[in-house]
């Protein structure tokens, strides 16, 4: 069967007004993107059932050894000194310099740069062999077992001194390139051999861009969260109020599916209140992991010079729930709003703010004076989640 395209679902309704409209047509793009996902998942499935053991296949096997030496217990087996636990407050007894680099930005991009060559070649051999003849591709197969030995054995050599943020990037870096270097070899005498080696490629450069040392590595986990708080927000804050220059309550018969902004819904008072504390929150939050993103830059003033490896690492991860917890309780605000659903985030989200307060206080200053802010905007949210509750119907979980 022929994979779908998007002119297959672009069909002709009765009512073509209607399903011309932006917001059909936006429907019909997901649609598609759905169809093709399935449609991709599919190859590559039937691929690994009719390739199971290919040229690459031991890379997945290198793989599985070099990650067991890169969790926490095995290095703490190794009889290196490590740096201080995530969670304790405490410096570490032998502190590693926070800045120091782990592995130089060279090495990085030197050995990414023979495992992109290396994928380039088998590909180019792969693609004119047409067939998948392990003789044929033995040279190219073993360039490419090599280079990925070589990446494994850099991730190998930077995790010693690593926290958890980098121990972390290192697994989730290595095990992207291996999935990617499977694929690759499962896609010998496919057609879609050269999106595989792409996958591959761009594998290489997230390799490339490797967290040099411990702060960095804490610093790019705070981001993502802060990230993840930003969309939020946005959602919280679009819901509040209409969009400039929409037409309220003007919506013509014809053109039911297509009402533009006029769709929006105003907010009931104790909904709206939950929804403003909620952004309140978000945006203390928001405050908390910009001190603790820029006391991760070394030589960043005196913040940064107080702030130890332990305490910014507890905020990362603490960072991390916070964020979860902030995406579900926005995702059940904008609902139905049904207030049993907020109590797991709620309770996660005040537990990690809590934990991030207490370790943020290692940075001093501004740090202190931010978590002060967010615990006081968490109690009334409490209050407005209660003011909600009680507004709810009888039959709605409370």
């Amino acid at each position: 069967a022929h994979a779908p395209t998007r002119s297959h679902l672009r069909l002709q309704p009765p009512r073509a007004t209607a399903w011309h409209s932006p917001r059909a047509q936006a429907w019909l793009e997901v649609m598609a993107d759905h169809i093709m996902a399935d449609h991709v998942a599919d190859e590559e499935f039937h691929c690994k059932e009719r390739v199971k053991d290919h040229v690459l296949r031991s890379a997945v096997e290198q793989w599985a050894e070099v990650k067991a030496q890169l969790t926490e217990d095995a290095f703490l087996g190794s009889g290196a000194a490590p740096c201080a636990p995530a969670a304790s407050l405490e410096p570490p007894p032998l502190p590693v310099p926070a800045s120091a680099l782990v592995a130089p930005p060279e090495e990085l991009r030197r050995v990414a740069k023979r495992y992109t060559q290396a994928i380039a070649q088998f590909r180019d051999a792969a693609v004119a062999q047409g067939t998948a003849t392990p003789p044929a591709l033995k040279w190219e197969a073993g360039e490419v077992l090599e280079a990925f030995g070589c990446c494994l054995e850099t991730l190998l050599r930077m995790r010693v001194g690593a926290c958890v943020c980098l121990l972390d990037e290192l697994r989730d870096v290595g095990s992207r390139m291996t999935e990617a270097t499977d694929l690759l070899g499962s896609a010998v005498g496919l057609p879609n051999i050269k999106i595989h080696a792409g996958m591959a490629v761009d594998c290489a450069k997230d390799f490339e861009k490797i967290s040099p040392h411990n702060r960095a590595a804490t610093r790019r986990r705070i981001n993502g969260s802060l990230a993840m708080l930003r969309e939020s927000e946005t959602q919280l804050t679009r819901s509040l109020s209409p969009p400039e220059g929409s037409n309220m309550g003007v919506c013509s018969d014809e053109e039911d599916l297509d009402c533009g902004d006029s769709d929006f819904q105003e907010l009931e008072v104790p909904q709206r209140c939950l929804i403003e504390a909620l952004v309140c929150v978000t945006i203390a939050l928001e405050r908390v992991l910009q001190e603790a993103s820029q006391a991760c830059i070394p030589d960043k003033g005196v913040l940064a010079a107080l702030a130890t490896v332990g305490s910014l690492e507890a905020v990362a991860l603490r960072a991390t729930e916070a964020s979860r917890a902030i995406q579900g309780l926005t995702t059940t605000a904008l609902g139905d709003l049904e207030t049993a659903h907020f109590l797991a985030p709620l309770a996660e989200l005040r537990a990690a703010s809590e934990a991030m307060v207490g370790a943020g206080r290692g940075l001093g200053g501004a740090g202190t004076q931010a978590g002060t802010e967010l615990l006081a905007d968490l109690d009334e949210l409490d209050a407005a989640f209660a003011a909600a509750a009680a507004a709810a119907p009888d039959d709605s979980p409370a």
